[in-house]
């Protein structure tokens, strides 16, 4: 099943906007991991958000950037 149809589905019955804990799981191994948490967070007010994000070796700086936009009060160390 496509990524877009299954994203369809899941807005269709409301899966999101009900539930009351959210994961992103293997972050790191996702092309498109911070698009895939935008979208489920942003429609999951009210959900607790959690995120797996595996091994981030080689997106560093991209996990930088999820932790600032996401976890406000975290102080998140610069990777070089």
């Amino acid at each position: 099943m496509r990524i877009s149809v299954l994203i369809e589905l899941i807005q269709e019955l409301g899966i999101l906007q009900k539930a009351k804990a959210v994961a992103v799981v293997n972050w790191a191994t996702n092309s498109k991991g911070n698009q895939l948490t935008d979208h489920v967070f942003r429609n999951s007010p009210k959900a607790l958000h959690f995120i797996d994000a595996a091994d981030i070796k080689k997106r560093r700086a991209r996990i930088s950037e999820l932790i600032k936009k996401y976890f406000r009060n975290y102080k998140c160390p610069e990777y070089k």
